[in-house]
């Protein structure tokens, strides 16, 4: 069994070479061809780095990109690079040493020189983003400068990385997303009032089967009935779509913006945190009902016309994790078929997880 194991594994080591030699030639050649039609970056030698966001670099001491070269530490040695050739039609307004091509396929070229990133975008994708603009525009911090033609143009924020803080400032910083909410609700306009019942159904027109189970048992344990006002939000808050300065939170990434339920944003935060960074922090606060964090939750809901029960604290949780499952089926169904799968085993996974710990903690009490 032993030499059968060390067999396998000195097959991997012998191919492991021959693999990176495959994929750099073709990432080479895609790569390169992508970004030598570019007119926004600056000619030269780049490296490419490998994660979930393919980024290229002309300078490896830039801070920005040391923090991405931690996820690549295991193709650090066969990283490919390519040459940026030397555009006739070089843009002047703009020009970037480090590219970034992002989850939803979108390119960001950083001018680390002058402080700026540039996402390239088309002229129905720019015009959405300023009427999402137009929204938040002086209620929630937004790095914004300026457009071009190729897209908008955004100061770059010195960015204290998530990893790095404390729970200190995990609280101070989540207490900060409750009082931008606070501050923003204020000033918006209610669009419509959603019911369990409306929400449930939406939920079943997916007909994703796993996802209606996991619906039913939420709706299960929601005692009162609820008219819920739903406002136009971020839809997707939480601290990797946020920017900290020591100072500040810069929000960023509204392409999931629209109409949700007002304390959608609040929760989200919450659960990210739960799921991603597997940090139960927040949510063991909202379940001891902690007090700075339900004051805010007091005057959020008078904002919206409701009264925040105490006794009922669970049901807003369980309205929202109804309201991420119906935006969870809409995401689904936007994947291909393959990622789709890959997709709804790991929310089926991240929903019960969540579950589970609210329900361990109930029992407790």
């Amino acid at each position: 069994m032993c030499n059968k194991n060390r067999s396998i594994k000195n097959a991997k080591n012998f191919m492991r070479p021959l693999w990176y030699l495959l994929r750099n030639i073709i990432l080479k050649k895609r790569l390169g061809k992508t970004f030598n039609e570019l007119t926004c970056i600056e000619t030269g030698n780049y490296k490419v780095l490998l994660s979930e966001k393919i980024i290229i670099y002309k300078d490896s001491t830039q801070p920005f990109v040391k923090q991405f070269e931690i996820f690549n530490k295991a193709f650090s040695k066969h990283l490919p690079s390519i040459k940026i050739k030397k555009s006739k039609s070089l843009n002047t307004t703009f020009c970037g040493q480090i590219v970034m091509l992002t989850t939803n396929s979108t390119l960001k070229i950083f001018d680390i020189k002058n402080n700026q990133v540039l996402s390239l975008l088309d002229a129905i994708s720019k015009e959405k983003f300023h009427n999402i603009y137009e929204i938040f525009q002086g209620k929630l911090a937004m790095p914004y400068l300026f457009d071009i033609n190729e897209g908008i143009v955004e100061k770059i924020i010195q960015n204290i990385s998530r990893n790095t803080w404390g729970h200190d400032l995990i609280i101070r910083n989540y207490l900060c997303i409750l009082s931008d909410q606070q501050n923003y609700l204020k000033k918006a306009t209610i669009a419509y009032g959603v019911t369990l019942e409306e929400i449930w159904k939406n939920i079943q027109k997916f007909n994703f089967k796993k996802l209606n189970c996991i619906a039913k048992q939420i709706i299960e344990k929601i005692e009162n009935t609820y008219n819920i006002p739903c406002v136009f939000l971020h839809r997707d808050i939480h601290f990797g779509n946020t920017l900290f300065d020591g100072m500040q939170l810069y929000y960023i990434d509204f392409e999931h913006a629209d109409n949700e339920v007002f304390f959608y944003d609040i929760f989200n935060c919450i659960f990210v945190e739960f799921i991603l960074n597997h940090d139960s922090l927040l949510l063991s606060l909202y379940l001891k009902k902690d007090k700075d964090m339900f004051a805010y939750l007091y005057e959020i809901f008078d904002i919206m016309g409701m009264n925040f029960n105490e006794k009922k604290y669970l049901d807003y949780l369980y309205i929202f994790l109804l309201s991420r499952l119906r935006f969870t089926c809409v995401m689904l169904l936007k994947n291909t078929k393959y990622k789709k799968m890959r997709t709804l085993k790991a929310e089926i996974k991240h929903f019960n997880m969540f579950l589970n710990y609210v329900e361990e903690y109930e029992n407790k009490v």
